[in-house]
């Protein structure tokens, strides 16, 4: 019991030490911040009298006018670059079939063929040459398929 009373009486001796050290020790003074001012020896201009930068454009290239809607310089530029067009290697060529509607084949250097998609093959047939697929004429029925070709390549 003497030994435990000791010890309670150092706890306290201790305890009441670490009162008056923290009382006894004088606390920091927090200094505020220090407020810069700016240097007004070169004052800014305001905004509208600083100079302007002016930049000069480079001479642009000659515009060239993309191919009109249904055309068969639209279809064939557009055709390859098609995500669903497959690529026929062993005839060279890009075909592309929209199911149930129409089908197309292209083959670079030879020409455009664009037939629309019936039960008994009676369907409409439009083939043209790539090198006179601008000065060529195209009836109704192939305007039609033309165009709904275009729209969906573009998508």
């Amino acid at each position: 019991m003497k030994a435990s009373l000791v010890r309670v009486l150092g706890c306290m001796l201790l305890a009441a030490v670490v009162a008056l050290v923290g009382c006894a020790t004088p606390k920091k003074q927090v200094e505020p911040a220090v407020m810069f001012e700016p240097d007004m020896s070169e004052p800014t201009l305001p905004i509208f009298q600083r100079e302007a930068i002016v930049i000069q454009a480079e001479q642009s290239k000659p515009v060239v006018e993309a191919p009109a809607r249904g055309s068969v310089a639209s279809i064939i530029n557009k055709l390859p670059k098609n995500p669903y067009t497959r690529y026929l290697s062993e005839e060279n060529a890009y075909s592309f079939y929209l199911g149930g509607v129409l089908s197309a084949k292209y083959k670079p250097g030879g020409g455009l063929l664009v037939k629309e998609a019936t039960s008994d093959d009676s369907g409409i047939i439009c083939q043209f040459d790539e090198s006179s697929a601008d000065t060529v004429t195209i009836d109704q029925a192939c305007t039609t398929l033309m165009f709904t070709l275009d729209d969906e390549l573009s998508d």
